[in-house]
């Protein structure tokens, strides 16, 4: 026996829907029907409940993916008499697990291509999660070091390791609560590598720390770079890096054609200049700091901080300073190296930005798909009504994400856009809508909102107006102007043409809210005309 809304949900006719036990998996797939018969066979054997799912396509000729939950009814001989259940289409949900765990294999592939390892602790229940990147960077598999803060201290350097408090600040963090530290680690095979840490942290109400999130990559190769850069910076005149000679009263002696290069400063102009000739005012204090230590003997850095060119311009700059002892160890003067890192510090700014955008519109996007929920839930007289119209709506929010991705969310063209959005309607019925426009590139802002007008505009006319019935059809067009030598409009037109037809309802009222308001800037109208709906969309495109 099938319920009444049988049919609907399967998407075939009642005359389908055979009373013989042995057709009622018509609309399964033929090479999953053998699976499915001997599960449910086995399920009358192994208690009073079963789940099945499987495979079948739907009305619309495409794949579809079916769960039946049911129970059991047994006579008193213990025999299976009957069995109910209940059949639901969760194509849906497959494409948002395998849009999961595409995501998980691009992140992986990501990772291992970088040769990252991703972590985050959680002080509040002392727990780390870290990535498989683990066993690529240190040959420990994650389950071999304890997922705690305590377990990873133990693998550093003694040298290294720099207690933190959760009511205070490490000294390695930025006013924005971001770091980058680096210092070593032990390997499994025995030997320590070099890694920079970078991430930030998130603090409670009370500023004590909760939080740690980044990612560690190993730095052995530069830190040997650095260390052998160090060694031969009094003779390495042609080494890339900046390297120059002081005395011990701060005059420069020494200077290579790097140094030329980065600072500006021929070798003639700069013989014989004080040292502080290469940083700004407020580094001066900093640079006599260094010249000190260095005289006593001891070597500084690598050191992140700025210098000065001859133009006046800085740039963010990795400084070491090492003594240049003589025969007998006195220190005779100083051997400094100075690398550009100015692109580095440009590409953490840019990622730190890219972290916060993404955050932004994922916030966004889940703020956007509950006040759909809530809304639809309010204006559907139904469960049936609510689930066609709110599947409709997240899949018009899929679409914007789906082309604001293909276009790294930098915007997104508006007739890629209304072609994937019309596209399940376009296969049934293309013929029957006409649409023409230049290209036009939207605002990242605006594709969201338009993908929603448009699938409701579309339901409606499909339910109530031009596409309702055989003779309708509907015009989508847009152009765009500039007016009075402003910005750039977009004047979009969507005209429904029935022959005969009178005035027909419009769409309910969260429908039509969403037509009027998604676009705060736009002056939108809606007329019901006899022949059809015409609305219209006036925005500035900023």
């Amino acid at each position: 026996y099938w319920a009444e809304n049988s049919a609907l949900i399967i998407g075939c006719p009642k005359s389908s829907l055979s009373e013989r036990p042995e057709d009622s998996d018509f609309f399964v797939l033929p090479e999953d029907r053998p699976r499915i018969r001997e599960a449910f066979q086995a399920a009358q054997t192994q208690g009073d409940t079963y789940t099945l799912e499987f495979r079948g396509i739907d009305p619309r000729g495409e794949r579809a993916f079916w769960r039946v939950n049911g129970k059991f009814l047994r006579g008193v001989s213990g025999e299976v008499e009957r069995a109910i259940g209940v059949t639901e289409n969760i194509t849906r949900q497959k494409r948002f697990e395998n849009a999961l765990r595409v995501s998980a294999e691009r992140f992986a592939a990501t990772e291992a291509a970088a040769g990252t390892l991703s972590y985050d602790t959680d002080i509040a229940n002392g727990t780390v999660w870290r990535s498989s990147g683990m066993t690529r960077l240190l040959g420990w598999s994650v389950d071999e070091v304890p997922a705690t803060a305590e377990g990873w201290t133990a693998l550093k350097h003694p040298d290294d390791r720099q207690p933190v408090s959760n009511n205070g600040r490490g000294s390695y963090l930025s006013d924005s609560d971001h770091y980058s530290i680096e210092y070593r680690v032990a390997h499994k095979d025995g030997h320590y590598v070099w890694v920079m840490d970078s991430g930030r942290v998130f603090r409670n109400d009370n500023g004590e720390i909760t939080r740690y999130l980044g990612s560690t990559i190993d730095i052995s190769e530069r830190k040997r770079a650095d260390a052998g850069t160090a060694r031969m910076a009094a003779v390495a005149s042609a080494s890339q890096d900046a390297l120059f000679g002081v005395d011990l009263k701060g005059k420069i002696e020494a200077w290579n054609p790097a140094a030329e290069r980065l600072f500006g400063y021929s070798l003639d102009e700069i013989i014989g200049q004080d040292l502080s000739l290469l940083a700004e005012d407020a580094y001066r204090a900093e640079q006599s700091d260094i010249v000190g230590q260095v005289t006593s003997g001891n070597i500084v850095g690598p050191l992140e901080t700025k210098r000065q060119r001859k133009d006046g311009t800085s740039f963010y700059a990795s400084l070491s300073v090492s003594p240049v002892r003589a025969s007998d160890g006195t220190v005779t003067g100083m051997a400094a190296t100075v690398r550009d890192i100015s692109d580095r510090k440009e590409w953490q700014a840019r990622q730190i930005m890219m972290s916060r955008e993404l955050a932004h519109r994922v916030k966004n996007s889940f703020a956007i798909l509950q006040s759909i929920l809530r809304s639809t839930l309010r204006s559907s007289s139904s469960p049936e009504q609510f689930a066609v119209a709110f599947s409709s709506r997240v899949y018009s929010l899929s679409v914007a994400q789906d082309v604001l991705t293909d276009n790294d969310w930098k915007g997104a063209e508006l007739g890629d856009l209304v072609r994937r959005q019309l596209a399940p309607y376009m296969s049934r019925i293309h013929s029957r809508i006409d649409i023409q426009g230049p290209k036009v590139q939207l605002p990242a802002d605006y594709a969201v909102p338009f993908s929603l007008i448009f699938n409701e505009l579309a339901s409606n006319a499909l339910k109530h107006g031009a596409l309702s019935n055989g003779s309708g059809n509907v015009s989508l067009s847009w152009t765009l102007a500039i007016v009075h030598g402003g910005p750039p409009r977009l004047f979009v037109r969507w005209e429904e043409h029935v022959i005969g037809a009178s005035l027909q309802p419009g769409p309910d009222a969260f429908g039509a809210k969403l037509i009027d308001k998604s676009l705060a800037e736009a002056n939108v109208t809606r007329v019901y005309r006899r022949e059809g709906l015409l609305c219209s969309i006036d925005v500035i495109l900023t």
